[in-house]
C-alpha cells in the first residue's frame, strides 16, 4: 500500500491467502518505488502486477495469462484492460481518451506496442522481473516495462481477448 487512506488493509487481510503478502509503512512514495520494493523483495517464477481498482471476472484469468502469453519468450504479457462505465464528468473523459489511444494502438505496428499495455494488470517473467530496478521517478510505469522487456531481448505478449476492468478516477483529486 502506498499510503492508501481507504481500506484496502481490510480488504487484502481478509483474503485470507498465504500469497498474498500486504505491506504497509503509512508512507505515500508513489507507484515506481513501490514497484521497485516489490521487484526487489520478488522471488518467484511469475509476478502479476494488478492494481486495486482492477476488477476480474474471469477467475481463470490467472491461469490463462499464463499460459497463453508465454512468458519465459514474452518476458511480460498485457491484457485488454477497459475502464468500467463513467459516471463523472472526468471518468467520462478519461474514458475518451482511453479510447482514443485503444485506436491508435490497435492501428500501429497492429496492436504490438507499449500503448496496448496497462499497468492495471500486468504479468512478468521471474528472471525478467528479478533483473529489474525500477527508478522511483518514472511515471509511465507500463512503457517502462514494455521497453526494459524488449531491451533484454523480450517479445511482450499482449492479450486482447483476455479482459479486465478497473475504476478510472472520479475526481481530478483522485
Amino acid at each position: 500500500s502506498d499510503g492508501s487512506t481507504d481500506d484496502t488493509r481490510q480488504k487484502a487481510k481478509a483474503l485470507k491467502d498465504k500469497r498474498v503478502i500486504f505491506k504497509d509503512d503509512g508512507k505515500r512514495l508513489g507507484k515506481s518505488a513501490r514497484l521497485d520494493y516489490i521487484l526487489r523483495m520478488f522471488t518467484g517464477d511469475v509476478l502479476f502486477l494488478i492494481d486495486a481498482d482492477v476488477t476480474i471476472t474471469d477467475h481463470r484469468i490467472i491461469a490463462r495469462t499464463i499460459r497463453n502469453g508465454k512468458l519465459s519468450k514474452s518476458g511480460m504479457v498485457g491484457v485488454n484492460a477497459q475502464p468500467l462505465p463513467a459516471t463523472t464528468f472526468v471518468e467520462k473523459t478519461l474514458e475518451t481518451s482511453v479510447a482514443l489511444m485503444k485506436d491508435i494502438a490497435k492501428s500501429w505496428n497492429n496492436g504490438k506496442n507499449y500503448l496496448s499495455f496497462k499497468g492495471c494488470f500486468l504479468a512478468l517473467d521471474g528472471k525478467f522481473a528479478k533483473s529489474l530496478h525500477m527508478p522511483a521517478h518514472i511515471v509511465n510505469n507500463d512503457a517502462f516495462l514494455y521497453f526494459a522487456a524488449l531491451q533484454s531481448g523480450f517479445s511482450p505478449a499482449y492479450l486482447n481477448e483476455t479482459k479486465v476492468y478497473y475504476h478510472s478516477p472520479k475526481t481530478l483529486a483522485d
